[in-house]
This record gives structure tokens, sequence and C-alpha cells, in this order.
């Protein structure tokens, strides 16, 4: 739903007229007009000490550009491959479709989830697509339609921009947050997609990762996005389940 300060929410506003009621997704699940949502947190240890300390060092200066050490935290779990395992051995571990969000499209990090996704699963049981924003909306829609099939589990690969929004995927379990993003209205929309109800389908489960880079004297600012995501979940009574993954 458009924010109603945007220019969407005014052209909304102006056709069907002011907001009286905003209604909670829990509000919606309660009346059975929404699939319940369940939040996996799952904060991922695998940074050995030394750039601990070293992200660390640069992170208690005052005159270091904060930007630059979260785009060093962002380098970290794109390339990083234990947690490009995790990821790819936990989708590989659901038996129903799954949509897999990211941010780094530049990186090519997405591509590469969805390339060794489609090279590790036999392809007479899983169809996997990789969205951004280059795939022209004739092709999302394909892959839309074929999600909603049953003779295929499949794997969407999408940028939080081409596929938090707009996207009815009626057979959509699993949503993974693949990358850390901090943005309240995305995370909102994202879950949002696998809130649609479906014969059959008694949950949506979000797995967030979450990366714990932390020192005794300093947290990361990935971690902190993680617990700014918590208050959101919270905020909107999703339940939560917090899982720490050692990496090895």
């Amino acid at each position: 739903m458009a924010d109603k300060k945007s220019a969407g929410g005014f052209t909304i506003q102006a056709q069907l007229g002011p907001l009286v009621k905003k209604i909670s997704p829990k509000e919606i699940i309660d009346k059975k007009f929404a699939t319940p949502v369940r939040i996996e947190q799952h904060i991922l240890d695998y940074l050995d000490m030394e750039s601990r300390i070293a992200l660390s060092k640069l992170g208690l200066n005052r005159a270091t550009d904060k930007s630059k050490i979260l785009r060093l935290e962002k380098k970290i779990i794109t390339t990083n491959p234990l947690r490009r395992d995790y990821i790819i051995n936990l989708i590989k571990s659901f038996k129903e479709n799954s949509l897999v969000l990211f941010q780094d499209v530049s990186g090519k990090y997405g591509r590469e989830l969805q390339e060794r996704l489609k090279d590790e699963l036999p392809s007479d049981k899983y169809e996997v697509f990789y969205i951004c924003g280059e795939v022209s909306k004739e092709l999302r829609e394909e892959y839309r339609k074929r999600s909603n099939l049953t003779d295929k589990i499949t794997i969407l690969v999408a940028s939080f921009g081409t596929f938090s929004t707009g996207i009815d995927i009626n057979n959509l379990h699993y949503i993974v947050l693949a990358e850390s993003y901090k943005s309240e209205r995305l995370i909102k929309q994202s879950i949002g997609r696998g809130m649609r109800l479906m014969e059959g389908k008694l949950e949506v489960v979000i797995i967030d990762l979450i990366d714990d880079f932390r020192t005794n004297k300093w947290d990361n600012f990935i971690y902190k996005h993680g617990i700014a995501r918590k208050a959101i979940y919270a905020n909107e009574n999703f339940p939560v389940t917090k899982k720490k993954i050692k990496l090895q």
C-alpha cells in the first residue's frame, strides 16, 4: 500500500477519500484474510577476531566515515563463502516455494546465488529464477505465474526493489532476507508478499539473516539493523525466534 503522504497515497485518497482506519497485519491475520507470519532471525557468527577488531577500531574512530564501514560489512557478507554455503543449504532444505531477497545488484551477488542453486538442484523438481530491474515486466509476470503452479518447487532470487511490492504469489511459503535492509516500508512490503492466502498454506516463514561482527567494545552496523528489524516485527505482533549459528 502506498504511503498516505506520498504522491501515490494522495492519488488514492483523491479517488477513494481520506484514510478512516489503518488495519494492522495482526487484525487481517486474525480475521483469516491473510496467512500467519513467523519470523526466524538467524544470527550468523563466522568472522575471525582479527577482522572484527579491525572493524571495531574503524567504528570507534570518530573521524571514520560510517558509510565506509557499512560498505565494508556489506562486502564481507556478499563475499564470505561460509555465509553463502549456509544460504544455499538453507534454501535447498525448503520443500515449498521460496523468495530470496537481496540488495547488491551491481556486485552480482543475487545472480551468483541463483546460478549456484540452479546448478545444484535437479531441474525436474525445481525452477530457479532471477529478477532485478533489468528483467522485463513480462518475464517477471511469467515467473509469477510459474510460482503459482504446483508441478515444481520454485525459487525466486530477487532484488528488494523489484519484488517487495506489486507481486501477487499465493504459493509462497518462505522469504529469505539474504542481505541486511533497514527500511521499515520495504521490510513490511516484503513480508506482505508471503501473506497471500492459499488452501493448505498454514504460515509464511521469514528467515532474517543477521551478521554478528561485534566485539566487547563495539556493535557492527548490520547487527544493529537486525535489532531494528526485530522492533518492526514486535510492533506488528509477529512471533520472532532467534537462533545463534556458528559457521565453520
